[in-house]
C-alpha cells in the first residue's frame, strides 16, 4: 500500500485530490472495522494491535503527503503509535531501492506484528 501510494503521489499531482478521498476511505474503513471488532470479539487483542498500528502508519503517510492528520482516531497506545513511527520511518528508507526490496519491509512489518505466520509470500 505504501509504495503505491507513494508512486502514485509523486506520478500523478493532478489525482492527489482523488488520492487523498480514497486513502481518507481506507484509514475510516480500517478504523471502523477495529472498533467493530474489538467490541464484538471478532479477533485476539493481539491481531487487533497489529491492524492498528499498520493503520496507523497508513495515517502517517497520509499526514506526510496530506498534512492531514487521522492517527488519534485509531485510539492507539503509545507504544502502537511507537511502532507504527518505527514501521514508517522504515518504509522511507526503503526510498529508491530496487525493485522487490518491498517485499523484506512487508516481510519485516509482519514479523515485527506477530502476523509472519498468517501472510507469506512464494518465489515466482
Amino acid at each position: 500500500m505504501f509504495y503505491v501510494c507513494l508512486a502514485f503521489y509523486e506520478r500523478y499531482p493532478q489525482w492527489r485530490a482523488l488520492q487523498c478521498g480514497i486513502m481518507t476511505m481506507r484509514i475510516d474503513h480500517a478504523q471502523r472495522a477495529i472498533e467493530q471488532s474489538r467490541k464484538q470479539g471478532y479477533f485476539p487483542a493481539w491481531y487487533l494491535s497489529g491492524l492498528k498500528v499498520s493503520s496507523v502508519a497508513l495515517a502517517l503517510q497520509v499526514k506526510d503527503m496530506y498534512a492531514v492528520d487521522f492517527i488519534r482516531e485509531f485510539k492507539a497506545t503509545k507504544s502502537e503509535i511507537e511502532q507504527a513511527k518505527d514501521f514508517y520511518e522504515e518504509f522511507k528508507a526503503y526510498d529508491g531501492c530496487e525493485s522487490g526490496d518491498e517485499y523484506d519491509f512487508v516481510d519485516y512489518l509482519l514479523e515485527d506484528i506477530g502476523m509472519n505466520d498468517l501472510i507469506g509470500f512464494e518465489n515466482e
